[in-house]
């Protein structure tokens, strides 16, 4: 998008360069011949009265005497009745012989037995629009790059807002539900905005609805097979009850353990899917990109980032709520602490645990209450993961456990 409109812009200046050019020569053009005609029947005016006060003085009329009328680029031709006729031609005349067989400028007066014709070739054209071929060369390679300049600049400007969709896009592909969103007042970059703000947020509803429906259905489908089997299992304890009936109980009593078996297969299984298909990556992956980012932030503040791991760290997991979880910690991190931070990452099977600690509070230990706190924000997203925060101060440590999904 940004070069097409770089150079949408440079070729538009150009053209308009272009037009402006041939205007102004049509116009200079116009302007020099209209002179040169004036002075062309100046020159014929001038040589016929000369003509007339030389025949006059019993003089003749010869090559010589005309170049002393004409100009270098000019031509003089004295026609007399009887056929005769004198010509003088300017060194720089180009033009035809017959002024009235080409396009030259030319001119004529009556003598008393003949007539005088001006010549001049019509140069003005070429002279008026490349008279300084470099400098009209120059010109357009300057209008050139100062219209890919700005071209570039107004096409950042304009891809901007277009980019930072794209990239909230990719977040949301990666599970991630608050979106750094642009804001502009293109009615596009609008529109795609709201309809990301609306995905990500039926997205995240959606999700929720879920591990809603994961745990009510563990608790109204455990709960009555647990209180049937108890009952069955007391009922079978009856010694009046006969054999065959003790043994129907008994294949009752296996068939709602085999229930109870894949309820719990079926809810572990909601459980650890992941959030949005296709978008896992190992917790590996999440451990290096975002202990790079909080080792860089730190940096800036003179502070250094001790990591330890342990466990399974291959097993896959969503990134996007993780990601925004460590960025919502970091920034409480560098506020409401100082010095070296530890982080401990441990994954298994079912649950991802991270630990956080800093080496001291701030000089002024910063309140984790207000609907803008950071921690609160941060202990919602692990709530909302199904996950619990255990530790309200990094000094202290602060300690979250997540269900991998």
């Amino acid at each position: 998008m940004s070069r097409r409109l770089t150079l949408s812009f440079v070729a538009l200046a150009l053209l308009l360069w272009a037009v402006v050019f041939s205007l102004r020569s049509v116009t200079l053009t116009s302007t020099v011949v209209d002179r040169e005609r004036s002075e062309v029947r100046q020159t014929a005016t001038s040589v016929a009265a000369a003509v007339l006060v030389q025949q006059d003085a019993g003089g003749e009329v010869t090559p010589e005497f005309l170049s002393s009328f004409r100009a270098e680029d000019q031509m003089v031709r004295v026609r007399w009745r009887s056929g005769t006729s004198v010509v003088s031609r300017g060194p720089a005349f180009d033009g035809s012989a017959d002024p009235s067989l080409s396009n030259d400028i030319w001119s004529t007066t009556e003598l008393s037995d003949g007539y005088v014709i001006v010549s001049q070739a019509r140069t003005a054209v070429g002279e008026v629009a490349f008279r300084n071929p470099w400098l009209v060369a120059l010109s357009f390679l300057a209008l050139g790059i100062a219209a890919a300049i700005a071209g570039s600049l107004v096409a950042r400007a304009l891809a901007a807002p277009f980019r930072r969709l794209a990239q909230a896009a990719g977040a949301l592909g990666r599970g991630r539900f608050e979106l750094d969103l642009p804001r502009s007042r293109m009615p596009e970059v609008q529109a795609i905005a709201a309809a990301l703000k609306t995905s990500a947020s039926q997205l995240q509803d959606r999700i929720a609805h879920e591990q809603s429906f994961a745990e009510h259905a563990s608790h109204v489908l455990r709960t009555p097979l647990t209180s049937l089997r108890l009952e069955l299992d007391d009922l079978a304890m009856t010694e009046s009850i006969p054999p065959h009936v003790r043994e129907a109980l008994d294949r009752c009593v296996q068939r709602i353990n085999a229930l109870d078996v894949v309820t719990g297969e079926l809810v572990e299984l909601a459980r650890q899917t992941s959030r949005v298909p296709g978008a896992e990556i190992t917790v590996q992956e999440l451990v290096t990109g975002c202990s790079q980012r909080w080792a860089d932030e730190l940096a800036h503040h003179d502070r250094e980032l001790g990591l330890t791991t342990e466990g399974d760290l291959q097993v896959m997991c969503t990134p996007g709520p993780l990601e925004h979880l460590h960025e919502l910690l970091l920034v409480d991190v560098l506020h409401r602490s100082r010095g070296n931070v530890r982080m401990g990452v441990s994954a298994d099977g079912r649950t991802l645990r991270i630990t956080v600690a800093a080496e001291r509070p701030a000089r002024i230990r910063g309140t984790i209450r207000g609907p803008g706190s950071t921690f609160l924000q941060a202990r919602a997203v692990v709530t909302a993961l199904g996950g619990r925060m255990e530790g309200d101060h990094f000094d202290t440590g602060v300690t979250l456990l997540i269900p991998r999904r």
